[in-house]
């Protein structure tokens, strides 16, 4: 299942209050092909890993010959990740926040209502000669 690409609005508000403005930050590289500097080379990468011509050890696994774009390429995808990760964690700091303080009126909702139960039933005990 892979997540949306791209970044996007949030569309939900927080309750109780008004919605973070999160935005992930573009973090890709441009490469400039025919561009001054070093030529596409072939990188030597993965240093341990699997035997000779064996699969690659998971799917971020890179071959002996990988090309300086397609390691950008697999950078950029990784930063664009991270950033979508980020904005996902202070999403749900914000929700935990939220749910942290709605626990804590709840809380305090119930002592509320045992002390007046409370409070009830001791008078009720006294008008009884309980």
């Amino acid at each position: 299942a892979a997540a949306p690409q791209g970044p996007g609005p949030a569309t939900e508000a927080p309750v109780g209050g008004a919605a973070e403005d999160v935005k992930p930050i573009d973090l890709t590289v441009q490469v400039e092909l025919g561009a001054a500097g070093p030529s596409p080379c072939w990188l030597p990468v993965a240093q341990e890993g699997p035997v000779e011509g064996g699969p690659p050890d998971h799917s971020y696994s890179l071959s002996s010959g990988t090309t300086s774009e397609e390691l950008l390429r697999k950078l950029n995808e990784q930063r664009d990740i991270i950033a979508l990760l980020e904005v996902k964690m202070k999403e749900m700091k914000g929700s935990i926040r939220r749910l942290r303080l709605a626990e804590a009126q709840l809380r305090e909702e119930i002592r509320e209502k045992d002390r007046l139960l409370h409070a009830a039933s001791a008078g009720a005990r006294k008008r009884h000669g309980l």
